[in-house]
């Protein structure tokens, strides 16, 4: 494969692969621009439904123009049949090979997914489901950008074929699938809204909510398991953030937040209060000063002031300086 060329698309060296699919390194030699160049799994070339399903999609999520989503830039066929997608080549790593280095700081891990749920809400819009959202998904670029890869893939993988089987063997470890998707269900926003929660989750933590040796362990943990707030397992994590994880996580599609847009709004929230109590601590600080300077002016006074005052300008003058102190307590 390495040095062959595939339509206008000469193969340099491979970059990586899954289950669904093997990426390249490839030029175009139209241009000379490098791009990344993935092949669909061989047996998809005589599923046509499948096909027209994947382009439709891919060309939806292209199309979209957003600064989180992959831009695609062809789609086409090998001689052999095997279908093939061009997308934009990024400097970088995938947030897995991030992960590999244990979790994330906390606002490091607040950015990123927030990146991705404003990604993700953009094509939910248009009525575009990712379906397979996970860390090997997510592009972090050398210039500190997020973009979200493979829309529209996963359900090519599984189209027809629905359930656990089909799981396990097109699409892999099953650790960031929702409840509904597991048992083969027809899906909607909401499970990408469920992997975003199980991707935010291991970024906080270093771990994974559902997890477990085999396809049915892993299968019965989504399905039962309740995870722990994850600022329990790192002290580092305010607890705010956890009802907004686990509000992700919910078992029924009903009882979860139902877009990534409500998450963004979760977080904002959070963050505005958090900018308040910030704000709250820095007035409490500036009104602590200025009662120390208050006080710092009646121990100065001037002989004569307390000698007139008797005994009662002697106790003013001993309490001037705890004065400031009682008024931080009092914050």
């Amino acid at each position: 494969m390495i040095g062959s060329q595939i339509s206008h698309y000469q193969i340099k060296d491979k970059l990586g692969g899954g289950s669904i699919g093997v990426v390249y390194r490839a030029e175009d030699t139209r241009d000379g621009h490098e791009v990344a160049f993935k092949f669909l799994p061989f047996d998809l070339r005589d599923d046509q439904v499948a096909r027209d399903a994947f382009v439709d999609e891919a060309q939806a999520s292209s199309s979209l123009e957003h600064p989180n989503i992959c831009t695609i830039h062809d789609i086409g066929n090998a001689e052999d049949g095997r279908m093939f997608v061009v997308m934009t080549l990024y400097d970088g790593e995938t947030l897995k090979q991030r992960l590999e280095s244990g979790a994330l700081p906390t606002e490091e891990a607040v950015r990123i997914v927030r990146a991705i749920a404003d990604g993700l809400a953009a094509a939910h819009e248009r009525g575009i489901v990712h379906r397979d959202i996970k860390p090997g998904n997510v592009m972090l670029t050398e210039d500190g950008g997020v973009r979200i890869v493979d829309f529209g893939l996963a359900r090519v993988v599984s189209h027809g074929q629905p359930g656990l089987t089909q799981i396990g063997a097109s699409m892999g470890t099953p650790t960031y699938m929702s409840p509904e998707q597991t048992l083969g269900d027809e899906v909607d926003e909401r499970s990408d809204v469920w992997s975003l929660g199980v991707l935010f989750y291991e970024c906080l933590t270093g771990e994974l909510p559902f997890d477990g040796a085999n396809l049915p362990t892993v299968i019965q943990a989504i399905h039962s398991k309740q995870p722990e707030p994850p600022s329990q397992l790192n002290a580092e994590i305010p607890a705010s953030l956890d009802h907004s994880v686990l509000a992700c996580l919910a078992k029924s599609r009903d009882d979860r937040l139902s877009s990534c847009r409500d998450l963004l709004d979760e977080l904002d929230r959070l963050a505005e209060r958090s900018a308040a109590g910030t704000s709250e601590d820095d007035g409490g600080s500036q009104a602590t000063s200025a009662q120390a300077e208050s006080g710092e002016e009646r121990d100065t006074a001037s002989p004569s002031d307390t000698s007139s005052a008797g005994s009662g300008g002697c106790l003013l003058i001993f309490a001037a300086p705890w004065l400031g102190l009682l008024g931080f307590l009092l914050l």
